[in-house]
């Protein structure tokens, strides 16, 4: 039986309502800055000039919530205002370091695959953007972190490197420089793998699963995780128990990653479409037939 809960309701006022120091992982992507009054339904729109102040607000209060070697980790990604690019991401990253507990722990990327079409960037002849950022900020300098869980897959021609040097040969990078021999096979042997890069390259969402969802609920989400993102970040970071907390829940794809790692979750999300996607998707994945118990 999975321990988690979904919340319907404004994030400022759910947070407050959980346990101080009781997630051990935030991991969300907000609605944008980029959303207007007059397109978004389901979201109240800061804009431009408001969206700082009010993600600020979020920060704060995601500090409260986390355990002293907690992650944050925040998707988000810069866009276009009055044909420029507009740097609202980076005054968020700077606020949120000088003015909240938490401080960047690192910058990453993830990479798509298969970015969507733009017609911004077709009409103004700008390169289309394939990449968002993922701002990793903690409150410790010594977090939680289980790289070891994540690491990549060492190379063919890395192997071969690694066979010839515990055959007494010299080896070489291919930069040139010459590898130590003991340090190569001490690292080889410890890790069995590399350590991963900050550059997480992922395709977007399109798995069968979720467009069976929309069918039958009859509800669909603009912009959905793919379910390897909050998975990657949920391994690296938390151990089986921990909690996962997604204050932008939207399709509920945190709380299935956390499910699917046997980490406890919490959701929240403002709209009540969103919600009710979201249970209806851990319904499609899970035995269990009162999931509407989770949606609070």
């Amino acid at each position: 039986m999975h321990n988690g809960r979904i919340i319907c309701g404004d994030v400022l006022s759910v947070l407050p309502t959980i346990d101080r120091k009781s997630v051990n992982l935030v991991i969300t992507s907000p609605p944008y800055a980029s959303i207007e009054k007059d397109n978004n339904k389901e979201y109240i729109s800061y804009g431009i000039d408001g969206y700082v102040d009010w993600m600020l607000n979020v920060s704060k209060e995601i500090s409260s919530v986390l355990t002293d070697d907690g992650s944050f980790v925040l998707n988000i990604n810069t866009s276009y205002h009055k044909g420029f690019r507009s740097v609202y991401v980076y005054e968020l990253v700077l606020r949120i370091v000088k003015e909240t507990p938490l401080k960047l722990y690192e910058d990453c990327i993830w990479v798509k695959t298969n970015p969507m079409p733009s017609s911004y960037a077709t009409a103004y002849l700008r390169p289309r953007k394939a990449f968002e950022y993922l701002f990793w900020f903690t409150l410790s300098s010594q977090p939680k972190v289980r790289l070891k869980r994540v690491l990549r897959k060492y190379s063919d021609s890395h192997l071969q490197r690694l066979k010839s040097v515990c055959s007494g040969q010299r080896v070489y990078h291919p930069s040139g420089h010459s590898i130590k021999p003991s340090a190569f096979v001490r690292s080889a042997k410890e890790t069995e793998g590399s350590t991963p890069y900050d550059v997480l390259v992922i395709p977007t969402s399109s798995d069968q699963e979720l467009i069976d969802c929309y069918k039958k609920v009859g509800i669909s989400h603009p912009a959905v995780f793919p379910l390897e993102l909050p998975e990657w970040f949920i391994i690296a970071t938390t151990d089986e128990g921990d909690t996962v907390l997604d204050p932008f829940m939207g399709s509920g794809t945190t709380a299935l990653a956390a499910i699917n790692l046997n980490r406890r979750f919490i959701g929240i999300d403002i709209s009540e479409k969103f919600c009710k996607l979201a249970v209806e998707r851990i319904k499609c994945k899970d035995s269990m037939s009162k999931l509407d118990r989770w949606l609070k």
